[in-house]
């Protein structure tokens, strides 16, 4: 999970994917921050008595430190408040148009300390693109995880890309596309862990879709004779066309309209029924 560019970078677990802030934290209200219970890696509880921290695992010999559990939840958390106001100066200017000032005023922080957290733009922006991406393919592989049938499913899959897309509008549907980053100044070899890490992420959200077509295929519901990897992609590129029309056409697409258009495009195809002309 992505929160600060270091937990990024080595892999770890990061409070910031799962949290917003801590109590012990003000950030402006200008940037909305929820303060959700904070979890912990292994399965690990915290408990907390006004000042103290209570650490339990639940592996056998596994002993976490309060002190140090704190420092990383606030570490954590403030990586999280950076990012949101990341995504708000992002949808006001733009990428290319923002400035490092800018976010660190926005989430409350002077640029120098920025630097304590993010070495530059560029991992900031990755970072916020990993972890929107997170989100939507959390709530994809959960939506596949419930077993409906293949039409609702597929429906609810459009719903969510397209309600984050628009949530997102100025700098997503860039961030789903990493070779159009050339043209933003991004240093890819720099930048090729956090873009790896966007990738894998994207895969784990294509390979949902996969299982929910061989679910489907099994249970009747789809005829192709095509593979479902082959049949994932397909369907993985005509919502990211959608978006990239809307992008390139600046404006936001409608979600009803566009989880119908391609919904009966994926149904019936081209050709995959006979209607009477139309007047």
């Amino acid at each position: 999970m992505t929160g600060c560019f270091s937990c990024a970078r080595s892999g770890r677990f990061c409070l910031a994917a799962s949290t917003s802030t801590l109590h012990t934290l003000s950030p402006p209200e200008s940037i909305p921050i929820a303060r959700n219970t904070l979890t912990f890696l292994l399965k690990v509880d915290i408990f907390d008595f006004g000042s103290e921290i209570r650490t339990v695992s639940h592996n056998a010999g596994v002993v976490v430190d309060p002190k140090e559990l704190r420092e990383q939840a606030v570490k954590d958390a403030k990586c999280a408040i950076i990012l949101d106001a990341a995504r708000k100066i992002f949808s006001e200017k733009g990428y290319m148009n923002a400035r490092l000032e800018d976010i660190a005023a926005a989430a409350g922080f002077s640029k120098p300390s920025l630097y304590s957290y993010y070495p530059d733009k560029e991992s900031i922006f990755l970072s916020l693109a990993i972890r929107e991406m997170q989100n939507v393919t959390r709530e994809i592989v959960d939506t596949v995880a419930s077993n409906g049938p293949f039409a609702a499913t597929l429906e609810r899959i459009m719903r969510i890309v397209f309600a984050n897309f628009v949530q997102t509008f100025s700098y997503f549907n860039t961030a789903s596309n990493f070779r159009s980053m050339g043209g933003m100044g991004f240093d890819t070899l720099k930048r090729k862990e956090l873009m790896e890490q966007f990738h894998e992420i994207m895969a784990q959200g294509v390979h949902a879709v996969e299982e929910l077509l061989r679910r489907s295929r099994k249970a009747g519901e789809i005829v192709s004779d095509q593979e479902p990897a082959e049949l994932s992609w397909y369907i993985v590129s005509l919502i990211q066309g959608v978006q990239m029309r809307a992008w390139m056409s600046n404006k936001e697409c409608d979600i009803d309209a566009s989880v119908r258009q391609v919904a009966d495009f994926i149904m019936n195809g081209v050709a995959g029924r006979s209607k009477e002309p139309r007047p």
